[in-house]
C-alpha cells in the first residue's frame, strides 16, 4: 500500500476539505459531531483570538482542558498548526 504524504498544513487541508465537503461530518465524538465547515470556522475563530492576543508563529501556548471537554478536546490545538 502506497502512503500519501500531504504537502500542506493540516489546517489548510481542513479548509480545502471544508470548501469541497462542507456539510459532511468531520469529527464524531460521543454524541457530538462537527461538519468540516464548522471545524474550519472554529479553527479560524480561535486562530484569530490567538493572533489578536499577541500570540505569534512559533510562540509557546499552554492550553487548559477541563474534565468536561469532549469533542472540543481537539479544537484548541488546530489553530496552532496554522
Amino acid at each position: 500500500m502506497e502512503r500519501i504524504i500531504a504537502k500542506k498544513a493540516l489546517s489548510e487541508l481542513i479548509k480545502t476539505t471544508a470548501k469541497r465537503f462542507g456539510h459532511n461530518i468531520s469529527i464524531i465524538y460521543d454524541k457530538e459531531s462537527l461538519t468540516y465547515s464548522d471545524l474550519s470556522r472554529k479553527i479560524d475563530i480561535f486562530a484569530g483570538y490567538l493572533l489578536n492576543n499577541g500570540i505569534n508563529y512559533q510562540d509557546k501556548v499552554a492550553i487548559f482542558l477541563s474534565n468536561k471537554t469532549t469533542l472540543y478536546l481537539l479544537l484548541p490545538f488546530l489553530p496552532l498548526l496554522k
